[in-house]
């Protein structure tokens, strides 16, 4: 259907903050982000996307799925900062 990404979709009674640590509902791609960005917080988005054998385009979604979810947030500017995983 238009509009369901897997994995796009909150449980029915589900609200943001209790699916914060709900990491069944997370894709494959976005767990393999989380993976990268605890090993290696100070990761670029390029190094990220060659990583995984995708576009920036596509990391910078899936970063801002998880930083809009609670999964992760940074910390300090864009040069010299990191990334923190909450989970």
């Amino acid at each position: 259907m238009r509009g369901e990404g897997v994995n796009d979709t909150v449980n029915q009674g589900d609200t943001k903050s209790d699916t914060k640590g709900d990491t069944k509902q997370i894709s494959e791609q976005h767990r393999a982000l989380l993976e990268l960005l605890k090993a290696k917080p100070k990761i670029s988005r390029l190094e990220l996307s060659g990583i995984l054998n995708v576009g920036e385009a596509t990391v910078s979604r899936h970063m801002k799925w998880l930083k809009d979810n609670d999964y992760i947030v940074r910390v300090g500017g864009k040069k010299e900062g990191h990334w923190k995983v909450l989970i």
